[in-house]
């Protein structure tokens, strides 16, 4: 492995960017702000959510509000 590929490498990035978080926290002196942290390893590591971006999500995987679970519409309720 490189020296190039060890600092493209996700796992990397993300401990980077989490040291630097990390300390950002402790400077301000408020640790609820490190449930930010699961965030950042959603943008980092896993990639996920776009929601951040404002693009649309062009992966393969189904999301979960994709998925509807028996509502056509004809099993759905009316109102009349």
């Amino acid at each position: 492995m490189s020296l190039k590929e060890f600092f493209h490498n996700r796992w990397v990035k993300f401990g980077f960017w989490a040291l630097l978080y990390i300390l950002w926290v402790i400077w301000l002196g408020n640790y609820w702000w490190l449930f930010g942290l699961a965030i950042l390893f959603d943008l980092c590591v896993t990639k996920k959510s776009n929601g951040f971006s404002g693009k649309k999500n062009t992966r393969k995987e189904k999301n979960i509000m994709r998925l509807s679970i028996g509502s056509t519409p004809s099993s759905s309720p009316s109102l009349s």
